[in-house]
């Protein structure tokens, strides 16, 4: 069995397979997995007996929960405060980091720092 499965079951025990708790489920198993798998939506879906849509639009209405895995940490960059010599992009392409852009697309028209 994979491990994130049985980290999710016991993660929805461990909250009474209430759907009163959805919101609290999703953020123990996010917590414990790094994100929310499409396996982890489907089992909760299922134990709480609801739809996985439903749950599905719980995770994704929520900007803190994340549907993609992410690298081991995570940058939070903001193009008004970039220096000479940081390649953010090239390292989050090498995977070691997740990066957040918070950013225009205009910004990378005018930019060799393109996705």
């Amino acid at each position: 069995m994979n491990p994130n499965r049985e980290k999710t079951i016991s993660i929805v025990q461990s909250h009474g397979c209430s759907t009163s708790n959805l919101i609290a489920i999703l953020q123990d198993i996010q917590a414990a997995c790094s994100y929310l798998s499409e396996e982890s939506l489907t089992v909760v879906a299922e134990m709480l007996d609801v739809s996985v849509s439903s749950v599905y639009s719980v995770a994704t209405f929520y900007e803190n929960f994340s549907l993609e895995a992410k690298g081991k940490h995570v940058w939070i960059i903001d193009p008004s405060r970039w220096w000479s010599g940081m390649k953010p992009l090239e390292i989050y392409r090498r995977g070691l980091y997740s990066v957040l852009l918070n950013i225009i697309p205009q910004f990378f028209a005018h930019s060799s720092y393109s996705p």
